[in-house]
């Protein structure tokens, strides 16, 4: 089928980071943020992620001049501790300086070549629950603040055929495929508080068909 032939998706995940969440948590007084992480995949034919970018987004707040040593992407769950699959470059040695409020911006790109980063791509959307956003300092390089992935937005393209109807159906001539985008809105406890669902779908229906639902 040709159906995910050159998709792309998007999906966003939003989150509060804060130093509590890091494992033990961190006293940082003062010290608070937010991530948005934005995720646009290209899928081949199979549906299989075949590029990827990651765009790390993050809002921070600190008590007093600090400086910035890593922003990644780990893998574990929220009471773990992981290691890093998603590296935006920001290091001891290419840091950024910070004080007060700011905003960091880095993009991180995948190509078909690179095999570990479209497996933890997928992985992360197959599986939020288990990743987490990790920012490091020179006062805590373990970890300054950190947050769970939790998305805000779904991309689902289903496939559909008169012999996927219940009982199947056989005998019409007929295809669809379907994009479904689902975006939601979370509270500081990341409660969905609100969503909407867009429907797209492209159809081949026999000559004088009626749609009723």
């Amino acid at each position: 089928s040709s159906v995910w032939a050159d998709t792309q998706d998007t999906t966003v995940f939003k989150a509060a980071m804060s130093p509590g969440n890091e494992v033990p948590p961190v006293s940082a007084p003062g010290t608070t943020g937010s991530a948005a992480i934005t995720i646009r995949v290209t899928r081949g034919v199979a549906g299989n992620i075949t590029a990827a970018t990651v765009v790390f987004d993050i809002d921070y707040t600190v008590a007093s001049q600090t400086t910035f040593t890593g922003l990644h992407i780990h893998n574990a769950a929220p009471e773990a501790n992981g290691g890093v699959v998603i590296n935006t470059g920001i290091s001891g040695t290419n840091s950024v300086a910070a004080s007060g409020s700011g905003h960091i911006s880095r993009t991180v790109n995948y190509s078909s070549a690179d095999a570990d980063g479209l497996k933890y791509v997928t992985g992360l959307l197959d599986a939020p629950e288990n990743y987490y956003v990790n920012i490091h300092s020179t006062t805590q390089p373990g970890g300054l603040m950190r947050a769970p992935l939790l998305r805000t937005s779904w991309t689902f393209r289903p496939q559909m055929t008169p012999l996927q109807e219940t009982p199947s159906n056989t005998t019409t001539d007929a295809e669809g495929a379907a994009a479904l985008q689902v975006s939601v809105n979370r509270n500081d406890s990341g409660v969905i508080t609100s969503g909407t669902v867009t429907f797209d779908v492209d159809y081949r229906l026999p000559e004088n068909s009626t749609i009723t639902g």
